[in-house]
């Protein structure tokens, strides 16, 4: 039985299949999320992530509830995952695949493997929780390191094209035999004449924002990371 504790974009209300193998728990508190997990007895919390994720303060709170995990071999829950070593990571192959993926949480959950789940759940309970002072500060750092040296960043290896490419959901789509000139030439008419691209607009409580923080350590840091049209148009709108 799989369990949704959250919501989907196209379902975000409670829902449950009528074999109630498939349920969407709905909207939660976090503080209540320990009491979920036990109500609908999880045994493993998985993350079907298409693409890399950054740090994840859903994978911190199902350790701090005492579950293990299994997630997708890249981005930061691989990392934190194999450095806690409370939970798994989904083989190369099983992770581009949904049946992959299915029987790699199946091999987890079987009665053979349950001394491993028991061990990970118990891991996974004693995993240090930074605090969120200690993450500013990290945070920072990693940005200031960047800025300081660009070069740094040439160490590691882009993500594939592909993995962006499936992660925004785009869908390869070919023109019907015999109709791609005409479409095209309906296509290269409508550019032609389409409107030139709306300007930045900018909110009030944005400005206000970076009134505030531009002489600080964080938006002198903003600062350089900013593209500079973006930059550009905030300056304009920061004149008197």
């Amino acid at each position: 039985r799989f369990v949704l504790i959250g919501y989907l974009d196209r379902q975000q209300s409670p829902w449950q299949s009528d074999d109630a193998r498939w349920i969407i728990h709905g909207r939660y508190f976090s503080r209540d999320l320990p009491e979920l997990l036990d109500h609908y007895r999880v045994q493993l919390v998985m993350f079907p992530s298409a693409g890399p994720e950054t740090f994840s303060f859903t994978l911190s709170e199902a350790w701090a509830a005492g579950r293990p995990v299994i997630v997708p071999p890249i981005g930061a829950l691989a990392e934190r995952v194999q450095s806690a070593d409370a939970g798994w990571l989904w083989s190369e192959s099983q992770w581009r695949s949904e049946a992959g993926m299915l029987q790699g949480v199946l091999e987890r959950l079987m009665p053979s493997a349950r001394a491993a789940l028991t061990a990970a759940a118990g891991r996974a309970r004693h995993v240090a929780q930074p605090t969120l002072a200690a993450m500013a500060d990290d945070t920072l750092e990693v940005y200031e390191r960047a800025i300081a040296s660009p070069e740094a960043l040439a160490a590691f290896a882009p993500l594939e094209p592909s993995r962006i490419r499936d992660a925004l959901g785009y869908a390869l789509w070919y023109p019907a035999h015999g109709t791609a000139h005409a479409r095209g030439s309906a296509a290269l008419a409508a550019r032609d004449h389409a409107p030139s691209p709306a300007p930045w607009r900018w909110s009030a409580p944005l400005l206000r924002m970076a009134l505030r923080i531009r002489h600080t350590r964080l938006g002198r840091i903003l600062r350089e990371l900013t593209p500079s049209p973006v930059r550009d148009s905030l300056k304009a709108r920061l004149r008197p």
